[in-house]
Formats: C-alpha cells, sequence, structure tokens
C-alpha cells in the first residue's frame, strides 16, 4: 500500500513513498486507488492498495489535534440531547475514555490507545528510529479519535433516520450500577449462552 499526492491543477502525480509497481487506476474513482485526505491547495492524498493489499485506515494521515476530535464529539452528541461530559486517559496501558450523560443514563465509550510497541515498527516491519517513535504514536492517536468521531457521526445519522434510538445504539457502552459497562457484563453471557443447549431463535416465531 503507498501514498501519492496529486497536484489539484493537474494529472501529474508526485511520489510521497515508494514508487506505484502497476501504476494501475490513477483516475477518481479507478480500482486500486483510495482517496484519502486533501492538501490546502487542493492536492489530495490517495493511497494505492495495488501493492499492499487491503484497506487503509480512516485517517491514517490526519492532522487534527486529539483535543478537536473529543471538541467535535462532544458537540454532536450535545446536539442530540447529551451532557455532562468526562474524558480520561491511561496512555501507558493504551486505554482512554468519553463518558457522557442522556436521558438520565450514564455512557462510557472506551478507546484503544496505541503503546509503543505499536508504533515501533513501520508498516513494513521496519523498525522505526527512536526519534521517529513518538510522532508515530501521535499520529495513531489522532487516527483513532478521528476514527471514533466518525463512529458517533454514523451512529447519530442513524438515530435521526429513525433506524435506532438513542439507547439502543449506545445500549453496550451503558454504565452500570456498579460501575461496569453494558459490553463486559452483556458479551460473557451470551457467549455462554450460545455454547450451551439453549440457543436463540433466529427469527421471530421460529
Amino acid at each position: 500500500m503507498k501514498e501519492y499526492w496529486r497536484n489539484g491543477n493537474e494529472e501529474s502525480k508526485s511520489q510521497v513513498g515508494t514508487s506505484c509497481p502497476t501504476n494501475a487506476g490513477w483516475a477518481d474513482g479507478a480500482a486500486g486507488w483510495l482517496r484519502a485526505g486533501v492538501r490546502g491547495d487542493g492536492g489530495e492524498l490517495i493511497t494505492c492498495l495495488c501493492s499492499g493489499g487491503g484497506a487503509v485506515k480512516y485517517a491514517s494521515q490526519t492532522s487534527v489535534p486529539v483535543d478537536r476530535s473529543k471538541a467535535e464529539i462532544e458537540r454532536i452528541l450535545v446536539r442530540y440531547g447529551a451532557d455532562t461530559f468526562s474524558y480520561g486517559s491511561q496512555p501507558i496501558e493504551g486505554r482512554a475514555y468519553v463518558a457522557f450523560r442522556y436521558a438520565g443514563m450514564l455512557f462510557r465509550i472506551d478507546i484503544r490507545l496505541p503503546i509503543e510497541k505499536d508504533v515501533n515498527k513501520t508498516a513494513s516491519g521496519r523498525s522505526r528510529k527512536a526519534s521517529s517513535i513518538y510522532p508515530a504514536y501521535e499520529q495513531a492517536c489522532r487516527q483513532r479519535w478521528r476514527a471514533l468521531a466518525l463512529y458517533v457521526k454514523a451512529t447519530l445519522e442513524a438515530i435521526e433516520s429513525g433506524i435506532i434510538k438513542f439507547e439502543e445504539a449506545f445500549l453496550p457502552f451503558a454504565l452500570l450500577p456498579e460501575g461496569g459497562i453494558m459490553k463486559d457484563w452483556s458479551l460473557p453471557r451470551l457467549r455462554d449462552a450460545y455454547t450451551g443447549t439453549s440457543m436463540p431463535k433466529q427469527l421471530p416465531g421460529i
């Protein structure tokens, strides 16, 4: 998987990584290329998938600071009636969270953050220089928070469209009275139900 800048006014391309071996699918929407970002001058960061396979992570090249992503998440949730926000992080353990209240219920979304061993090598498996490890860590953190902002926006769009209710969409993140989270409490029990003798019905009435 390789990345290139394409000039916004020309059909030329300037290389950001190593060269694309096939030069396939340069046009917008063509197979093998994924538009991943836009520069201030109109140039686009696009990703060639022909040499590495698989999809590129959303916002992998983002420059949006973590605090700005947090503010965006809070602003969107406030529009839908949420309040009483709190945030926390444990960088050494690779964890962070955003918590809020909605209709008298408390919710907490935990986020898995990268730790040093996650970023001390490049995507190709090469060891990073010591001076580039922390910038790579910061980039990975920015990407996680942008992905969470996208998740929240998409979820709230589904709520706005009437596909699902707020409490249903965020039920996995509901805080229980004893301090746990619904998903952590319910998933082991659900797995036990599936491995036991009493299987849930696939369709109503069946």
